[in-house]
């Protein structure tokens, strides 16, 4: 009974993993959408330039951090000093995406 409670459990967390990981892409994909339909795109060279902050936002804070939290439980029988190394990889790509006006 306990083997087979376990397999539900993990059945039940790949489910709420990739449900998680599609709200975030999806989540990206609006925001993109978004801006490129309603606020008229992107352009480094007017008053658009503006428009990446949102799209950074969400794809650093919410798609990226999620995914770095992610590590630790996806990976759960992993080597621990391994799950460090993509957690920090992951940690230090969010703050190094991010613009210098927004340090």
């Amino acid at each position: 009974i306990k083997s087979m409670a376990g397999d539900n459990s993990l059945k039940s967390f790949t489910v709420w993993v990739l449900v998680a990981l599609t709200t975030g892409a999806s989540a990206v994909v609006m925001t993109t959408v978004w801006l490129t339909k309603y606020l008229g795109g992107f352009d480094w060279n007017n008053e658009k330039v503006f428009n990446y902050h949102p799209l950074f936002m969400v794809i650093g804070m919410v798609f990226l951090y999620a995914n770095s939290a992610l590590v630790y439980r996806v990976f759960r029988n992993s080597r621990k000093p391994l799950l460090k190394s993509v957690h920090g990889i992951h940690g230090t790509r969010v703050q190094h995406s991010r613009p210098s006006c927004c340090v």
